[in-house]
């Protein structure tokens, strides 16, 4: 994405990055919500393997 603003008023991709994720979310969302339960239950089982892969010698983590 190209700009004409002066590198002293340049305040950086900040306004660009936030209003393409804005669109990515809306898209994900409408997408998610086409076959929502097909989608959450395909969530829920890759967390799940995620899970196992994922260890802590933090004691507040531990499961009991």
């Amino acid at each position: 994405m190209s700009t004409r603003e002066h590198m002293k008023n340049n305040i950086g991709s900040f306004g660009p990055y936030i209003s393409t994720m804005y669109l990515f979310d809306i898209l994900y969302s409408c997408l998610f919500r086409q076959d929502y339960q097909q989608y959450l239950k395909n969530k829920f089982e890759t967390a799940k393997e995620y899970q196992n892969l994922r260890f802590s010698n933090n004691p507040i983590l531990k499961d009991e």
